[in-house]
């Protein structure tokens, strides 16, 4: 007989050239002759005193000195690259600045004099900046670089579009020429750090009643398309400079979702019970998800992923049998194996997926050895009292019989006189 034991084996494959995204397809690539806007629409940008502005960018280069806007409203504020010149020195740095009406800057926060932390070139950075009537923030990923409370941060209402990826005063300027930018986001509250996208795979933001513009930029709109939550709603018309279908990238590691395959708990997963015929497979994972099983005859070869998935083993072959186990996060769920054979070893085959759109499923199957019991070999015994006449007339005798185990109980009646071989 084997002992129960657990063995994981590693099924390497080829991933092709294309990235698997969860929940977000494209990003938008500037090459310093694009940008996109929406204009204003019902007062909806006018934000004063508690705004946040954000958004994901990842520069490749820069020109230094000319202040490439990552969002900029006109006599309102700009969002743009600075030079980094302070220890230690990334490959550049950021700076939000307020405006007044003629366009001067009034109060700024900026990344370059923070003391560890920097922005690097082809990596993907979340950029944000909130205001709470109070004090001005700045935040990279997921740290706070710079704060300010300056008296003038009550951002001056306009009329002026918002630009991202460069600045319109009267003709196109300052635009990103070598960057790409995903999930923008502006709010008409002050966020905070932990309700932000700080992460490459935190979820994709969902709209709310504070999000007064939202960019995804998943549905190659020409131009790029927003939603809108805040009462009252942004109503203004978008529009771009040179942006077209070609300029939706791929994001490559800047995915929104889940990335990860679910991983069995502590000594899971096990066999909990075993009959002559049947095996009860128990299974827990980390997250909700569908665990695979096959059962195959003791020592044969272990099948991929793929085939553990389709139900079969190795090389498509007939399985003893299969199934599925559908699971909630860290609660164990079982499935009766049934159909086997006693005395005999099997070698049972898994493995889980979560349920992410598409899946995230791990990587290697897990081997767990087990083996049907001999049966019940022992005859039932009849109960004290048992078996007994209960109730009779003058033509039935009524039989009560009880024993030890489920069965059935044979018998036959015959005369008192005939004589019967004991």
């Amino acid at each position: 007989m084997k002992f129960l034991k657990t063995i994981v084996f590693f099924a390497f494959f080829l991933i092709g050239t294309f990235s698997i995204f969860a929940d977000n397809p494209y990003a938008i690539s500037l090459d310093g002759g694009e940008s996109f806007y929406v204009n204003d629409g019902n007062n909806a940008l006018d934000v004063s005193d508690n705004w946040t502005f954000e958004a994901w960018i990842k520069v490749g280069s820069y020109v230094s000195g000319d202040w490439e806007c990552i969002m900029d409203r006109r006599t309102v504020f700009s969002f743009y690259l600075i030079d980094d010149v302070t220890e230690p020195v990334g490959d550049y740095a950021i700076k939000f600045a307020a405006r007044n009406s003629g366009g001067s800057i009034i109060a700024s926060v900026q990344s370059d004099d923070h003391a560890t932390v920097t922005c690097s070139f082809d990596t993907w950075t979340h950029v944000a900046v909130t205001y709470d009537n109070s004090t001005a923030h700045m935040y990279i990923n997921d740290t706070e670089v710079d704060s300010n409370v300056d008296a003038d941060w009550s951002l001056t209402s306009g009329t002026n579009s918002i630009n991202f990826g460069g600045r319109y005063w009267g003709s196109y300027s300052r635009q990103m020429s070598n960057a790409d930018i995903d999930e923008i986001r502006v709010s008409n509250i002050a966020r905070s750090i932990g309700s932000m996208q700080t992460s490459i795979d935190d979820d994709p933001y969902t709209l709310d009643s504070n999000t007064i513009l939202l960019m995804h930029l998943n549905d190659q709109g020409d131009p790029p398309t927003y939603e809108s939550g805040t009462d009252p709603l942004l109503t203004g018309t978008k529009g771009d400079d040179d942006i077209s279908s070609t300029d939706y990238v791929d994001p490559g590691d800047l995915t929104f979702g889940d990335q990860s395959a679910p991983t069995f708990a502590a000594t899971y997963p096990k066999i909990i019970n075993e009959t002559s015929t049947t095996l009860e497979l128990a299974v827990q994972i980390d997250e909700d998800g569908t665990a695979y099983y096959v059962v195959l005859s003791d020592g044969e070869t272990a099948p991929t992923v793929e085939e553990v998935k389709n139900g079969t083993g190795s090389g498509g072959s007939p399985a003893v049998e299969n199934g599925t186990i559908s699971l909630t996060a860290d609660t164990e769920n079982s499935d009766i194996i049934e159909n086997l054979t006693a005395l005999t070893d099997y070698d049972i085959y898994l493995v889980a997926e979560d349920d992410e759109i598409p899946p995230n499923t791990q990587d290697s199957v897990t081997l767990i050895e087990a083996a049907t019991t001999e049966g019940d070999t022992t005859p039932p015994t009849y109960e004290a009292t048992y078996p007994k006449i209960i109730a009779t007339s003058t033509t039935t005798l009524e039989l009560a019989v009880q024993i030890d185990e489920e069965g059935i109980a044979y018998f036959v009646v015959l005369a008192d006189y005939f004589p019967v071989d004991l």
